[in-house]
């Protein structure tokens, strides 16, 4: 790299340049926030049905009190979550007359206070979340209650006038003596908090607020209106009244049983479950499920909630007809379902349809469809569907492999295979068993074969059955007989190849085989061990042959033994010695010409040679390889030199080892390493940079050439593929200093005037240069 600069004197007029030149930045300061809330509904939730009663909850409230409104969110956060089974009202004690004398009947003597179930829990301040609060409804949910019923029925009549009926039924076996509360409640109320906000459920009157006496197994009926005029409250409306009745235990004074109702309409449908059915069948006799309707996070409607019918549709899939309870219809059909406890009217009922008498037909794919309607006339919009197949016809089963006539040999597999005009084949399964040797059935399993080791001789018959995935079995197995035969002649066991005497590798093979009168060679098996080495003999195998390396240097008796197909093993083991010689044996090898380090050139040639205790140099053999070009070592020859050139850019290894006339190698060969490097490092002068004045070492501003005033850093940026070895730094190709390292940098100093050429030459270990 070069650059043409001027290096003279010009430190009065810089400053006074800077002096009269201000210069002057603006930066803007950027925030950024991400605040992503993930806000979820409980609608649709079902109540916590372990409850032995749904409980009421009185809050005793006040609109000056500031600690009340937390309260209020709590009641609200845990109701609106569906998973409670519990009402509760808001008693606005400075607002409402009935609801501070409820607040008196119950003991209040703070605000906030939420009683449970009339004060057998209750919970007083702000106690800063909803855990206390939940822990009252789960105390007051495990507790033995009088078994009550309550019915409640409400009707808008107009005019802020509205109708109430109650029924309680009396499940036990003695009278039944409590006290009715009937609570109007203003779903959002008129009144506001402390905070602001509305309160919820808000009592504005009683309906009922009197003794109630029930004989054993009877029903009360009552009936009141209430008119909100009459109390001020003229103005309500029909959408936000709901209507809490609980009956309290005259002898506890806590409530024994909860229910509400509101005007809202219900269309949210219910949902409906249907149990499973077997994809495969011979029949279906019975169709079942659970239905079950969605209470949502507002009071209930004045009818409730509750399963009021579950409709049916059975569809043969394969030629479009649907079953009308007697017979197949080109017209789709919904049947009635039953409910399986023998009535409807339950937020949750499982449920029945009869198949027993559907005429099925072989082969043909059904669908069924279920939808529950639920009390206000809401369909399931998604029925839930199922199908499944019939399959009447049993399978047929086929052996593939199996022994056959008289064998020789103990160990016997078999294969098979099963068809079937429904279920595919890889969904069936088959039991077996081994006549002769087994008396009962296997297990079913999905695998298609077995073997049996250790037969003793004698007659077998091999049977297989297959069953299908809607239970349907092979009902005649099929069989292959056979017989295994005595055979007391053992084998004859041969070494083929091995070595033998001495020999001077360490790494030694050895190749074997046997003959038997039964059994074929190659289903013989084989048990080896190598004295001197190991001994113990190796387990039975097929392979005939094996290798051993690294063996020290000793004698050694390699011995093999065959076994047929009877288990009788050749009492004679063939057998081979033979000694390992390696020490001061094997030749050296020494290279003696050939690159190493970087090069610059894509032509090497290697030069080598070496000496044996034995074997006379000119009778020794080579084998070499160039690790990065050559994928294999060369054949043996007696070359001592070797040529390679077009060697791209790259890391090498040539290796060559020598070999004497008896075969050792050298067992370290020859190494030398090198790399092609032709490519020329890069460079680049980073300071001075062009056009640019320089006062001290430091770069002032920019200027028509390339001005140096004191001494100066003179800074190259060097790059290579490989490595860059050093960096020379010329003025007028006059070489002024040196780096070696990076980064490369020299201090210019010198006192000199007028147009000088810096220049800058990098050089790489090869030997290449850049400029």
């Amino acid at each position: 790299m070069r650059r043409s600069i001027y290096k003279e004197l010009f430190f009065i007029i810089l400053v006074s340049t800077l002096l009269f030149s201000p210069f002057a930045g603006a930066f803007e300061n950027i925030e950024t926030s991400s605040d992503c809330s993930n806000v979820g509904a409980a609608d649709g939730k079902l109540f916590n049905r372990a409850y032995t009663h749904t409980i009421l909850a009185e809050q005793g409230t006040a609109t000056w009190c500031p600690h009340c409104p937390p309260v209020a969110g709590y009641l609200w956060s845990i109701y609106s979550s569906g998973t409670y089974d519990f009402y509760y009202v808001a008693l606005v004690d400075d607002m409402n007359s009935d609801a501070a004398a409820r607040n008196n009947e119950l003991g209040l003597t703070g605000f906030p206070t939420v009683f449970f179930d009339g004060g057998y829990t209750r919970v007083v301040g702000d106690v800063g979340s909803t855990g206390p609060y939940i822990n009252a409804l789960n105390n007051c949910g495990s507790r033995n209650v009088a078994d009550v019923d309550l019915d409640l029925h409400i009707e808008w009549l107009g005019s802020a006038t509205i109708g109430v009926i109650v029924n309680i039924t009396n499940n036990e076996e003695s009278t039944y003596s409590g006290h009715l509360h009937a609570y109007i409640t203003e779903i959002v109320s008129r009144w506001n908090d402390y905070d602001g906000y509305p309160y919820r459920f808000a009592m504005l009157g009683y309906a009922f607020n009197q003794d109630v006496t029930v004989s054993a197994g009877d029903t009360a009926h009552l009936s009141a209106t209430w008119d909100g005029s009459a109390y001020g409250y003229g103005d309500i409306t029909e959408d936000n009244i709901m209507v809490v009745v609980s009956v309290f235990s005259s002898s506890s004074e806590y409530t024994d049983e909860t229910t509400a109702a509101s005007f809202q309409e219900d269309d949210t449908p219910p949902d409906t479950t249907m149990d499973p059915l077997p994809v495969y069948a011979q029949k279906v006799d019975m169709i079942s499920g659970e239905a079950s309707d969605k209470r949502t996070l507002y009071p209930p409607p004045s009818g409730g909630f509750s399963i009021n019918n579950v409709l049916l549709s059975l569809q043969d899939l394969t030629n479009g007809t649907y079953w009308d309870g007697s017979s197949w219809t080109s017209s789709e059909i919904w049947l009635d379902a039953e409910p399986a406890d023998g009535s409807w009217g339950e937020i949750s009922e499982n449920w029945v349809y009869n198949t027993s008498t559907v005429s099925w037909v072989n082969g043909h794919e059904y669908e069924v469809a279920a939808k529950a309607v639920d009390g206000s006339g809401n369909e399931d919009s998604s029925p839930d569907t199922k199908t499944f197949t019939i399959d009447i016809n049993p399978p047929e089963t086929e052996v593939i492999e199996a022994p056959t006539g008289t064998i020789y040999h103990n160990d016997v597999s078999f294969e098979w295979v099963g068809s079937d005009d429904v279920t595919p084949e890889g969904f069936l399964q088959y039991s077996y068993m081994l006549e002769g040797y087994e008396a009962e059935w296997s297990e079913w399993v999905a695998s298609t074969d077995e073997t049996y080791r250790n037969l003793p001789s004698g007659s077998y018959t091999f049977k297989v059955k297959a069953r299908d995935i809607a239970g349907n079995e092979d009902s005649t197995p099929a069989e292959q007989s056979f017989v295994i035969g005595e055979d007391t002649q053992p084998p004859e066991t041969s070494i083929t190849n091995g070595p033998e005497g001495v020999t001077h590798q360490n790494d030694v093979t050895f190749e074997w085989t046997g003959a038997d009168d039964h059994t074929s060679t190659n289903d013989l098996l084989f048990a080896y061990k190598l004295e001197g080495y190991s001994n113990s003999w190796s387990g039975w195998r097929q392979e005939t042959t094996l290798q051993y390396t690294d063996l020290p240097d000793g004698t050694y008796t390699f011995m093999v033994k065959a076994k047929d197909g009877m288990d009788n093993e050749d009492p004679t083991p063939a057998e081979r010695t033979f000694t390992v010689v390696t020490t001061g044996g094997a030749p050296d090898t020494v290279i003696l010409a050939g690159p190493e380090g970087a090069v610059n050139t894509t032509t090497v040639v290697f030069m080598w040679s070496g000496e044996d205790d034995v074997t006379p140099v000119e009778d020794l053999v080579y084998s070499y390889k160039l690790e990065g070009y050559d994928s294999v070592w060369s054949q043996w020859s007696s070359e001592t030199s070797k040529s390679y050139s077009g060697l791209t850019e790259g890391s090498y290894t040539f290796l060559v080892k020598a070999k004497d006339g008896d075969g050792n190698e050298d067992p370290e060969p020859a190494e030398r390493v090198f790399t092609v490097d032709v490519s020329a490092p890069t460079v680049a002068l980073v300071k001075p940079e062009s056009n640019s004045l320089y006062i001290m070492n430091k770069r002032i501003l920019p200027f028509l050439g390339t001005i140096v005033i004191g001494s100066i850093d003179v800074e190259v940026d060097a790059s290579d593929n490989t490595e860059v070895d050093h960096v020379d730094f010329y003025v007028d190709d006059v070489l002024k200093a040196t780096d070696d390292a990076a980064p490369y940098v020299w201090t210019w100093s010198e006192k000199t005037f007028f147009r000088h050429t810096i220049k800058a030459v990098a050089y790489d270990a090869a030997g290449n240069y850049g400029i």
